[in-house]
């Protein structure tokens, strides 16, 4: 006799629920065991493989720890050495987006603090990639907590939060997004298992794929106008995203306690004035509403809270802050600009409400010290608006801006009793550094003081995120129309002195630049591309 459909049924449920059984008890005991961790982010490029310092052969011999992802500048360490070690984690404002690896602000740090310390040896390690999170940069503290044999780390993430849930939302709406249950499974354990694990990729595959030159063209990177124009996200997941971010900060506290490194956390500044890579014509809405002083500033706020679209808020908020600050009320534009930036939708810089959980964690975690960039910078900026002076674009620095924070920040983490000794800032190299920063002429040949202008220094006034790739590009041109011009060879040796991997391209670019001209500091950038490969 067939059984009945009931019986079918239900012999159909038990296999199912057994097969869930199975796989729950399989995830279960891979996350047990720790084994076939899955990424962090489910974006290509915001993934890191740990741990970031491999072994290594220096030119000279010696043996070290050194950096061979490509989205790093190339660094190294000797462990068991006698050094004050500094490691600056976070994304592409620690990176130096735009600039070259020597005008980041945890290059200023260094320089200032082997000043400041002269009878002690002082490093600064760069650990910032390019688009990171605060859930990947935990992944690379852990790391370098537990072997970098850190004696300060410096936390500065932010600005890159809500990438993820952006995509993941736009893919969605879009229909290109896999259903719930069908990326859970793809997030579990057991998939990861069965696809191998973890795959690192090489440094080449990193470099074709998610370095920073070709970062502008990966296949995962959509850009933000396009992902507003489609869709929103609510402010539960906001407040979802917020409170991850908090968590992950104390996950990279704990970290650091555990190893026995303070912690200094950072909240993060950014550019209240950016609202796009050119300033919009004030005429247009100015003749529109056909008003002049409080009452324009009464409209464009009205205009702001009536907006549907956020972007339109967002920029009436910014056009009522311009227009009370050319009326000469300071302390009203601060607060509208202020308003501005954490009402702009995009949320690629970091809010005020960032800025709060970030406070908030180094004031309740043990072995965390805050560094309130945000409001220190704003107190440092023309009518306490944090502007272009300070950061190129929305949250890069410029060179002077990296100078100011790095400044700041030593003279905080001295205060802190974070340093090797009582902390004085050396004025007359911070006077040197800033006349050179701010100075006419063409870019240092000497590859620490390299900022990545090249020949054309309007370029420190782009607002470009890609100029440093975009003079890279006229380095070549000037060099296939003049094989002689010995300034861009040895430029161009200072671009591959960074790169890991790049130590061949920049002995011989010096050597090139040599035979044509000899130069003091040329010469010196050779011989440190072929002994201990520091700037």
């Amino acid at each position: 006799m067939r059984p009945s459909l009931a019986r079918r049924l239900g012999g159909a449920a038990l296999s199912l629920l057994a097969v869930v059984a199975l796989f729950a008890a399989l995830e279960f005991g891979l996350r047990a065991a720790g084994i076939a961790e899955p990424p962090s982010s489910t974006l290509r490029y915001q993934q890191v493989y740990p741990p970031l310092l491999r072994p290594d052969e220096l030119p000279d011999g010696r043996q070290v720890l050194a950096t061979v992802d490509p989205r790093l500048p190339y660094q190294w360490i000797a462990p068991g050495d006698d050094v004050f070690r500094v490691a600056v984690f976070g994304g592409s404002a620690v990176a130096g987006l735009g600039s070259a690896p020597g005008a980041t602000f945890a290059r200023e740090l260094e320089t200032i603090l082997r000043a400041a310390y002269p009878d002690t040896a002082v490093e600064v390690l760069n650990l910032g990639v390019v688009a990171l999170a605060s859930g990947q940069v935990l992944e690379l503290v852990e790391d370098l907590a537990a072997h970098g044999e850190l004696d300060l780390a410096v936390i500065y993430s932010g600005n890159n939060e809500f990438l993820e849930l952006h995509s993941r939302v736009f893919a969605e709406h879009t229909g290109a997004a896999p259903g719930p249950l069908a990326a859970a499974l793809r997030s579990s354990r057991l998939a990861s298992l069965l696809r191998g694990g973890r795959r690192e990729p090489s440094p080449e595959e990193l470099e074709r794929s998610v370095s920073t030159r070709n970062l502008a063209a990966n296949d995962d990177r959509v850009e933000h106008s396009d992902m507003l124009a489609e869709v929103r996200i609510d402010a539960a997941q906001v407040t979802a995203v917020e409170q991850a971010y908090e968590d992950n900060l104390r996950a990279m506290v704990a970290a650091c306690r555990e190893a026995e490194v303070p912690a200094v956390v950072c909240t993060v500044a950014t550019n209240w004035r950016w609202t796009g890579l050119e300033d919009e014509d004030d005429s247009l809405w100015r003749d529109e509403l056909g008003l002049a002083g409080d009452a324009l500033v009464a409209a464009c706020v009205d205009r702001a809270a009536r907006a549907d679209d956020p972007v339109e808020r967002w920029h009436w908020l910014d056009r009522a802050a311009r227009t009370a600050e050319g009326g000469g009320q300071a302390a009203r534009a601060a607060e509208l600009f202020r308003s501005a930036l954490d009402s702009d939708p995009h949320l690629r810089r970091a809010t005020s409400r960032l800025a709060e959980r970030a406070r908030a964690v180094a004031a309740s975690e043990a072995g965390a010290y805050l560094f309130d960039a945000d409001a220190v910078l704003t107190a440092l900026s023309t009518g306490g608006v944090i502007g272009f002076e300070t950061f190129y674009d929305y949250v890069h620095f410029t060179p002077g801006g990296a100078l100011t924070m790095a400044r700041e920040l030593a003279r905080a983490a001295g205060a802190a009793g974070l340093l090797p000794g009582p902390y004085e800032a050396p004025r007359g190299e911070l006077e040197q550094r800033l006349a050179f920063i701010e100075a006419d002429g063409p870019d240092a040949l000497a590859v620490r003081d390299f900022l990545g202008f090249g020949f054309d220094r309007t370029l420190l006034e782009s607002r470009d995120l890609w100029r440093y790739d975009a003079m890279q590009d006229d380095l070549d041109a000037r060099i296939d129309a003049d094989p002689q011009d010995w300034r861009a060879r040895c430029y161009r040796g200072n671009v591959a002195f960074f790169r890991p991997g790049g130590a061949a391209d920049a002995e011989r670019d010096y050597r090139a630049a040599l035979a044509i001209q000899e130069q003091e500091a040329v010469r010196g950038n050779l011989e440190r591309v072929t002994t201990d490969r520091r700037p």
